[in-house]
């Protein structure tokens, strides 16, 4: 199946947050309806584009969520003769509803920063990102690694220090040694669910030691991660093993590079999202019943 630019970017991007992604691929179909004036043939191959990269991120429950509400407003536009005006107007309420949900998260986020707070994090969530970037005043500094086999978290330390913000970047396992100078240890995650959450290969070693040395743990996501289920580890496909082993591996050798890991979700403290601020079985409570159990800070 032949993708233009911007879609293999999209499929290509093993570095941003799933959120950023699904961000970017709303923006590319407006601009490519936009672009086409809504012409059945592009709309066709956008629904195409959708299934693949559903497929590809299915350890991603927002993208997992959000592009099967995309391939709806898209597949009623092709089934009920709509307007090109009230599909785009669908797309554009999508992105905005998207950006509310994230507006909502970082606001109940505050409780955490009514002092200067030192933050330990890791890997490039965007979620991190915009609560760093809107209580950046309340932030003494923030602490990172690099968030191995492609270091994207690099790109997060980047972009706090072009905030003003002092960051400390070290090699992963080096991580830990600064949990203690840390206030909370703050992720993202691309799947919370009742009793596991996935997030980048690693985060599961550095919560258990973050809460080793009391350091409160704090997991940032989007109301549409939330996915029940155990997170099965088949939905974490096997990436290029070059990446951690250049060249050809020896006899006896077999080399695993896997990006995504399942999580207990009793390894987190608070989870905080757009619906409030919760403890890891008030979470339990609020998935079962749909009904608020906001938890103090």
């Amino acid at each position: 199946m032949r993708f233009s630019a911007a879609e293999k970017k999209i499929l290509g991007d093993n570095s941003s947050g799933s959120s950023e992604i699904l961000n970017a691929v709303v923006d590319h179909i407006i601009d490519r309806l936009q672009a086409q004036a809504c012409r059945r043939a592009a709309v066709a191959q956008t629904v195409r584009f959708i299934d693949t990269l559903t497929d590809q991120y299915a350890s991603m429950a927002i993208i997992a969520c959000g592009g099967a509400q995309i391939k709806g407003i898209l597949t009623d536009y092709l089934e009920a003769n709509l307007q090109p005006a009230q599909l785009l107007r669908a797309l554009q309420s999508f992105r905005f509803d998207l950006g509310q949900m994230k507006e909502r998260a970082v606001k109940n986020c505050r409780g955490l920063f009514r002092r200067k707070t030192t933050l330990a994090t890791y890997s490039n969530s965007s979620m991190v990102r915009k609560v760093v970037s809107h209580y950046r005043g309340k932030i003494r500094s923030v602490c990172l690694s690099e968030s191995r086999p492609i270091c994207e978290g690099k790109l997060a330390a980047d972009y706090f220090a072009g905030l003003g913000i002092t960051v400390t970047y070290c090699v992963d396992m080096l991580l830990p040694t600064f949990f203690k100078e840390a206030d909370y240890f703050l992720i993202g995650a691309d799947r919370v669910g009742h009793k596991y959450l996935t997030n980048k290969i690693g985060t599961a070693a550095l919560l258990a030691l973050a809460g080793q040395v009391g350091v409160k743990r704090v997991v940032l996501f989007e109301s549409m991660k939330l996915m029940p289920g155990s997170g099965d580890l088949r939905d974490f496909p096997e990436h290029d093993r070059r990446e951690v082993w250049k060249g050809k591996a020896g006899r006896n050798i077999t080399v695993c590079n896997r990006y995504f890991e399942v999580i207990p979700v009793n390894l987190v403290d608070l989870f905080i999202s757009d619906l409030g601020v919760d403890s890891y079985k008030s979470l339990r409570r609020r998935m079962r019943t749909g009904h608020r159990n906001d938890v103090r800070f």
